[in-house]
């Protein structure tokens, strides 16, 4: 009925964009594909109600029949096929549906309607924003995470409440077993008071078993969306956090997620109903004798005074622990990422010694975290068997008394069990809990820190060609640092080809940076196309930008992956082409694998200057508007130089270029030359022009030709 005009990868993404336009959301198809990174044939309604999470959306997918159409809130997403359709009304004359193919909104009749509606529709409603209060992380971060699940909160509330009646129902058979059948020789009840007990043997492992496999399908679906959450935060995050930290340090923080879990939905989980089943077996108690329930009571308190004293020296050995266990994962992680080096400068010794040294300091303070744990666990245990002596002691006082029955002391003593057993297990939950304490003081560094700015911002229009403007720029990386920029003026047209010089230090790669938005000036303006970087979104930013870094950094995957990365439905004509620009088809297809080729972790298993040109290829891949070479092509050869320098023109085309190189001769087909010094522009013009001012290009240019 209607023929595409869009790929099939548009458009879900072409619809998404429309509807959300029915809410105020301004966001671009082309965004949405990029964010997504799915190829056409991974698109379903899972993918799209995702996606429209990121934009501030609330989406689900329901299965719907058309005779109750008229029901729903619109705008509603569905598709026929490959076409994707949004229906914005529904009246009897017809609707009003706009097809993703054509990007055209068009009336039809409720038959047309039918004939496209297969049963499922995505509907969307503008999520609720939050109050932003500054709060710090904490335990309450967790709750909306596990509340979400209360369904299965509430099989686990059931299962438990089943299993505690049976634990109920125990202490009072054997009663009943000891004083109707033990003391008083009533034969006729054994049989059936005997199969019930067996009965109740069988069941309560059951229970307890369907309650371990709840609790462990619970915690696999939250810490999936807990570490999900956090490592979207972390990738949200500025680039200022990662050069304040060490890495190593960043990833033994991200594994303590798994301590914080483990504790929230599995012993204290368990604990926090037991607790609330304690009061229950308290009470009946009670009707068994007050003077060994006040005993039992009295045992509490000196368990919880106890705790109270030991959990402060607890906690600070085990802060120290976690601080010199991420200190031991940072110099690991820096020793392997460096090993090349130590091995060229015969360092293995000291690097063996400076870890000898780090571990054994990780081992004295876990050496002191177990000892205050171990004194914490006996003196639980110490107050544990003092109190059993005392209500055996008083216990078998009252039978002899005749003011207690033996059925009724052995089931008090059971009860007693069921009140005490979970006051034991907190000696280590009271360990693990302050475990979590400090992960998550330690995770708190992380989501505490703001993320960049979001698609709250404008959006770039990426229509425009691209030109450039520094007002006034001036930046420092750190407050206590000296201004890498300062007072930088620039204008760059769209469509120029700019190259950029000066010495180690000027500021070079610091403009790109402050470009890609990386970094916020202190002072000053950044213009793209007239429009300020401070109200741009970064991602949509970020997607008409490619760079290209004198160390390029490859993912593990092959050769096609890597190109591939900024737009993974590439098809091998399109990558082969990118790959010539780039001067990588070579070299590639001279590898046995070809473009399947694996490049290691990091790219280890090419060579720099292959890097470097597959680096190229991805950057030209996503076909960016701007394109910036960062000392691009500085570990190739003249002859590999050559051959990209040739495609230059083709490169160039259409977009602004802005190549930094030391080496003069890159820069000689620039249509503008920048020097700089400390952070100020110098010298400006072309190539010959700069030559005949005789100034410091000039003097650069003669160092290097002679």
């Amino acid at each position: 009925m209607m023929n595409s005009t869009l790929t099939p990868l548009i458009q879900p993404w072409v619809a998404l964009a429309r509807a959300a336009a029915c809410f105020d959301l301004a966001v671009e198809a082309s965004h949405l594909a990029h964010k997504a990174g799915l190829a056409p044939q991974d698109i379903d309604n899972i993918a799209v109600c995702r996606c429209a999470s990121w934009i501030g959306l609330r989406a689900r997918t329901v299965s719907y029949p058309f005779s109750r159409l008229g029901h729903l809130a619109f705008p509603v997403l569905f598709s026929h096929g490959a076409q994707w359709y949004v229906l914005l009304a529904l009246n009897e004359q017809g609707a009003s549906v706009y097809c993703s193919a054509d990007e055209k909104q068009r009336q039809l009749s409720q038959q047309e309607l039918a004939n496209l509606w297969s049963g499922e529709a995505i509907l969307l409603a503008k999520a609720e924003q939050p109050e932003q209060k500054k709060t710090s992380f904490g335990f309450s971060w967790f709750i909306p995470v596990i509340t979400k699940y209360r369904h299965q909160l509430r099989n686990i509330v059931l299962v438990s409440l089943l299993l505690q009646g049976i634990l109920l129902v125990t202490p009072m058979l054997f009663e009943t077993v000891i004083d109707k059948v033990l003391v008083s020789r009533g034969m006729g009840s054994l049989m059936v008071l005997g199969i019930a007990m067996v009965a109740l043997a069988v069941v309560e492992p059951c229970y307890t078993f369907l309650r371990g496999w709840l609790f462990s399908h619970l915690s696999s679906r939250v810490g999936a969306e807990l570490n999900t959450g956090l490592y979207r935060h972390l990738m949200g995050l500025p680039l200022s956090y990662f050069a304040s930290q060490q890495t190593g340090q960043t990833i033994a923080k991200v594994r303590e997620m798994e301590q914080i879990r483990s504790f929230l939905t599995g012993s204290a989980l368990t604990m926090l109903l037991d607790l609330v089943f304690v009061s229950t077996f308290i009470a009946v108690m009670f009707c068994y004798s007050i003077q060994l329930t006040w005993i039992v009571l009295f045992s509490l308190v000196c368990y919880l005074l106890f705790w109270w004293a030991a959990g402060g020296v607890l906690r600070k050995r085990v802060e120290r622990q976690y601080e010199t266990s991420a200190q031991n994962t940072a110099f690991l992680t820096e020793a392997i990422s460096g090993l090349e080096t130590i091995k060229t400068s015969a360092t293995e010794n000291q690097f063996n010694r400076s870890w000898r040294h780090s571990l054994a300091g990780y081992v004295r303070a876990s050496f002191a975290c177990a000892r205050a744990a171990n004194i914490a666990e006996q003196g639980i245990t110490l107050i544990n068997k003092v109190t059993s002596a005392i209500l055996l002691w008083c216990g078998v006082t009252l039978v002899l008394a005749g003011k207690l029955s033996p059925g009724q002391f052995i089931a008090f003593t059971l009860f007693s069990g069921y009140v005490t057993q979970p006051i034991l297990r907190l000696a280590q939950i009271w360990q693990d809990f302050q475990h979590t304490q400090v992960a998550l003081k330690r995770i708190g560094t992380i989501l505490d820190y703001p993320t960049e700015p979001g698609s709250a911002g404008l959006l770039s229009n990426s229509n425009r060609p691209g030109s450039l403007t520094f007002k006034q720029v001036r930046f420092r990386y750190r407050a206590d640092t000296v201004e890498v920029i300062q007072n930088l003026n620039l204008d760059i047209a769209g469509g120029e080809f700019i190259g950029i010089t000066g010495p180690s230090g000027c500021g070079k790669s610091t403009l790109t940076k402050l470009l890609q938005r990386l970094y916020t000036p202190q002072h000053g303006q950044i213009l793209v196309d007239g429009q300020d970087l401070a109200i741009t979104d970064a991602t949509t930013l970020r997607c008409q930008m490619s760079v290209v870094l004198q160390e390029s950094v490859l993912f593990s995957g092959s050769i096609r992956d890597n190109i591939c990365q900024c737009r993974p439905t590439a098809d091998d004509t399109q990558v082969e082409h990118i790959a010539r620009l780039a001067g990588a088809h070579e070299f590639i297809t001279a590898l046995p694998q070809g473009y399947q080729t694996p490049v290691g972790e990091r790219g280890g298993l090419l060579s720099g200057g292959q890097r470097q040109r597959v680096a190229l290829a991805r950057a030209l891949m996503a076909d960016p508007k701007i394109l910036i070479l960062d000392e691009a092509t500085s570990a190739l050869d003249y002859e590999s130089e050559a051959a990209i320098m040739r495609q230059l023109p083709e490169i160039i085309r259409n977009r602004t270029v802005i190549c930094i190189a030391h080496r003069l001769n890159t820069l000689r087909q620039c249509h503008r030359i920048f020097v700089l010094k400390e952070g100020q522009v110098l010298e400006q013009g072309s190539h010959q022009e700069l030559l005949n001012q005789s100034g410091a290009y000039a003097c650069l240019w003669r160092l290097q030709t002679e």
